[in-house]
C-alpha cells in the first residue's frame, strides 16, 4: 500500500481526500492544528515557525499531497508585511521548504508523486487578491521547476488548479462581494461550481499507478469562462 504524506491535512479539501481514499493508501498527516484525538501518524506543522526535524520518524513516501493553504481578499494599498507573511508561508513557503527537507531526508521513494494545490486565480486574478495570486503563481512555477529537477528519479511533479469549491471557498467570495456582483462572477461557470470529490479524484488519479508519465502540469479543474457576457 503506497504511503502518502498530507500536507495540510485538516483542510476542507483535505478532509474529503482523506475520507475517500484513505482505505487506498497509508496515510500520514501533517496540520499546524492538529484533532485532539491523533495517533502518531500526525505531525504539528506550523510554517510560520518550521524545525525541519518535524519529518525524521516518517518512512520513506510513494507520495504527497500539498492541501495547505489560505485566500487573501486584501487590496495592496492596504497590505501589510503580515498579510504577505502569512499567505505566502501557507501558500508557497511551506511547500517549497516541505518538499526540500524531505529531499535532503530521503523521504521520498523513486517514481513517487508529489501534487500541490493551486488555484485558477493564477489565470484570472481578482480585485484584492495580489497575494493570494502571486503566491499560487509561485507555486506553480515551483512545480514546473521541480518536475524537471526530480525527473531522473521518475519523481512526477504536478499541480491542481480548481475553480470555485462548493463549500468554505465559495462562501469567502460571498462574504466580500455584492449579490450582483456573484451573480456576474456565477456567468463565468457555466457548469457550476465543482464538488470536493472532482478534485480529489484527480489527486487520487494523479497518485495511482495509472499516472505513468503526467508531469510538470497544471491541471485545472472546472470549467471558468471569462468571455462570457449574458
Amino acid at each position: 500500500m503506497k504511503k502518502i504524506l498530507i500536507i495540510g491535512a485538516t483542510s476542507e479539501l483535505a478532509e474529503n481526500f482523506i475520507t475517500s481514499y484513505e482505505k487506498a493508501y497509508e496515510l500520514y498527516f501533517t496540520a499546524r492544528n492538529c484533532p485532539k484525538q491523533t495517533n502518531n501518524k500526525w505531525i504539528l506543522v506550523d510554517f510560520n515557525n518550521f524545525n525541519d526535524t518535524c519529518f525524521d520518524n516518517l518512512p520513506e513516501l510513494d507520495g504527497m499531497v500539498y492541501f495547505a493553504g489560505i485566500t487573501s481578499h486584501t487590496p495592496v494599498k492596504l497590505t501589510k508585511k503580515r498579510h504577505y507573511d502569512e499567505v505566502f508561508n501557507a501558500n508557497f513557503y511551506g511547500a517549497f521548504i516541505s518538499v526540500a527537507t524531505l529531499l535532503k531526508k530521503n523521504k521520498i521513494k523513486s517514481n513517487a508523486s508529489l501534487v500541490f494545490l493551486s488555484s485558477v486565480a493564477s489565470k484570472y486574478p481578482y480585485y484584492g487578491g495580489a497575494l493570494y495570486t502571486s503566491s499560487k503563481m509561485a507555486l506553480e512555477g515551483f512545480v514546473k521547476t521541480l518536475a524537471l529537477e526530480l525527473a531522473s528519479k521518475k519523481i512526477k511533479v504536478n499541480a491542481v488548479s480548481p475553480t470555485f469549491v462548493k463549500g468554505e471557498m465559495a462562501d469567502s467570495v460571498a462574504n466580500f462581494t455584492t449579490a450582483s456582483t456573484i451573480k456576474e462572477f456565477d456567468k463565468k461557470h457555466p457548469f457550476g461550481n465543482i464538488n470536493k470529490n472532482d478534485v480529489s479524484e484527480l489527486i487520487h488519479f494523479l497518485l495511482s499507478n495509472k499516472n505513468n508519465s503526467i508531469t510538470g502540469q497544471i491541471l485545472q479543474v472546472g470549467n471558468f469562462n471569462t468571455g462570457l457576457n449574458n
